[in-house]
């Protein structure tokens, strides 16, 4: 699947559920979902919005926004080698 969508199959098969289970909660076809999923219809924006808050990632990374989603990552690592550090040097201390 190299479709501009694929991270919604990714999200939906990383949280166990089926297709069929996410139509409903968007109250939508399962037909419709899968559509969504292999790009032959888009999810407008209140579905979108839906589906980030269901499977708690913004709706950049639905869109496949890389670049921010690493961003991210490299701000997260960073800040927590800082603690890190902070925490060791905060034992030390006492």
């Amino acid at each position: 699947m190299n479709t501009k969508w694929e991270r919604l199959a990714e999200v939906r098969k990383d949280h166990g559920m089926s297709q069929e289970q996410c139509a409903k909660i968007l109250n939508v076809s399962r037909n419709t979902w899968s559509n969504w999923e292999n790009g032959i219809f888009e999810p407008d924006f209140m579905a979108l919005r839906t589906i980030s808050k269901l499977f708690n990632v913004s709706i950049d990374y639905l869109l496949s926004n890389d670049q921010q989603l690493s961003l991210l990552l490299d701000e997260k690592e960073a800040l927590e080698k800082a603690l890190e550090i902070m925490v060791k040097k905060t034992k030390n201390i006492h």
